[in-house]
């Protein structure tokens, strides 16, 4: 019996318009209802994805920027931080400059960016949030930051993902989160590895769990549950790795699967 559901928000709980659909809503509230718990499990920011916790009248803790943030959303208190290494940090900044990359440095909770870049617009159309202007990125660091973010074309993040990776290996995690974005995370953390930690604390074996996801960041999130629902907008790699494949994010595929393996019965 699932007795917890993890949730990505992007390209999966959101539609194209980064809102929560009513049927979406509906089948949420009805899970929790049964006394079933749901955790949003996201690459977005605390701040940026706390206001769709609260929508869906959700409590406990809030799985951000991958895992390296847990929050808990009632009282706002820090359950959970891994941060980036500086000297990591400073490198993968120095590479945006010198490469002409738009890149996103996440410190306390914050965005800064270099310049206000188309890039930086897209980004902020996304999750509603503007960053701060900050000029020389690698000169502002002020420390460890919880996650760089590359802003490029798609077939850029692919090239840069594959050629990076193997560099980083061992020192940092590289994922893909939406098309356009490339993310620099500590190495131990993953979508996956914070839900595992919850799952410990819960007492929950991986078959009382069900995950849904869209991307390559939700391909650990999806290993770790017992129950794995992969987006019918994800792509071909995170379909692989699924037990089961439900409609799009545009057709509100989230109700689809809760529909299907929990309010059905």
């Amino acid at each position: 019996m699932i007795k917890l559901v993890a949730l990505d928000l992007d390209h999966t709980l959101l539609g194209a318009d980064s809102t929560i659909s009513q049927r979406n809503k509906a089948a949420v509230a009805q899970v929790l209802e049964r006394g079933i718990g749901v955790v949003i499990c996201t690459g977005r920011m605390y701040r940026s994805s706390l206001p769709f916790a609260q929508e869906l009248g959700l409590s406990g803790p809030l799985l951000c920027y991958n895992g390296a943030l847990v929050m808990d959303i009632e009282t706002g208190q820090e359950l959970y931080h891994e941060p980036m290494e500086q000297e990591l940090a400073a490198e993968i900044l120095a590479l945006a400059k010198a490469e002409g990359i738009h890149a996103n440095l996440y410190y306390q909770d914050q965005v800064y960016y270099a310049q206000r870049t188309p890039e930086a617009k897209f980004y902020e159309n996304q999750v509603k949030l503007k960053g701060e202007l900050v000029g020389d990125l690698l000169a502002f660091l002020p420390g460890a930051p919880t996650k760089i973010l590359f802003v490029m074309e798609p077939e850029k993040v692919q090239a840069m993902w594959k050629s990076l990776g193997p560099k980083y290996e061992g020192k940092l995690n590289l994922t893909v989160s939406e098309s356009r974005y490339l993310e620099f995370l500590p190495l131990r953390v993953n979508k996956g590895k914070a839900l595992s930690r919850l799952m410990e604390q819960l007492g929950l074996s991986k078959e009382e769990v069900m995950a849904v996801g869209d991307s390559y960041n939700d391909l650990e999130l999806l290993q770790t549950a017992g129950l794995s629902v992969a987006m019918g907008n994800a792509p071909q790699a995170v379909k692989d790795v699924a037990s089961y494949v439900t409609h799009s994010n545009l057709e509100d595929g989230v109700a689809e699967a809760l529909h299907k393996f929990i309010l059905a019965s």
